[in-house]
């Protein structure tokens, strides 16, 4: 018995299709080389940070449907103390996807983009993957965690455990925190959350003195 359901994106159609039980994510993109940038990225990185590529066509990429919880919604319920644990999660994909992969980094952060399940972390979205440095990637994510966190102090500590254990440059890292929270406050049409901002700074010393 065949089944599909319609999830949620903002550019793409995608497609789960359950049949008899095996269920697969078939998506579909807008133009072929947004298509082609997703799959070779997918190839490029092993299965346990991505899902498998099962069959490609011109516009449309199957995948293996990863059973697990989105990480955004395990990080706006988490305390501190799972805010850390999540932060370590998406350090190691972060440093395995750079080892990997090295000067590119996927664009248009969103936790919702990632899966994690009892073992491992998914991306589950790289269409836009292009260049960037270790620094751009960090303050989108952070970014995208000081405009979603509902308690400072998650952010706080999420964001702290995130930079310890990535390296990045910090005055880099501080610079481009700026410019992406800046530019994404302006983009959603949301008040520049200031208070915030300086608390993660403040936590994460010596980056405010820079």
């Amino acid at each position: 018995m065949k089944n599909q359901q319609i999830l949620f994106s903002r550019r793409n159609k995608v497609v789960l299709n359950n049949e008899d039980g095996i269920k697969k994510i078939i998506k579909t993109y807008a133009d072929k080389e947004r298509c082609q940038i997703e799959y070779q990225t997918l190839l490029d990185l092993p299965n346990s940070l991505v899902p498998k590529v099962l069959e490609k066509g011109e516009k449309f990429i199957c995948l293996e449907y990863i059973e697990g919880e989105l990480l955004l919604d395990e990080f706006l319920k988490a305390d501190t103390e799972k805010a850390k644990e999540l932060a370590i999660k998406l350090a190691n994909f972060i440093n395995d996807f750079r080892t990997i992969l090295r000067k590119k980094i996927p664009n248009d952060e969103n936790f919702r983009n990632y899966i994690i399940t009892k073992n491992n972390l998914y991306r589950i979205d790289l269409e836009q993957t292009s260049n960037g440095t270790l620094e751009q990637y960090l303050a989108q994510v952070i970014s995208f965690a000081t405009l979603h966190s509902q308690v400072d102090e998650v952010c706080v500590e999420f964001s702290h455990t995130l930079i310890q254990a990535t390296n990045p440059n910090l005055a880099n890292a501080k610079n481009d925190y700026t410019k992406y929270l800046t530019m994404l406050a302006y983009r959603w049409k949301v008040p520049f959350p200031q208070e915030l901002y300086n608390k993660v700074l403040e936590r994460n010393c010596p980056l405010n003195n820079y």
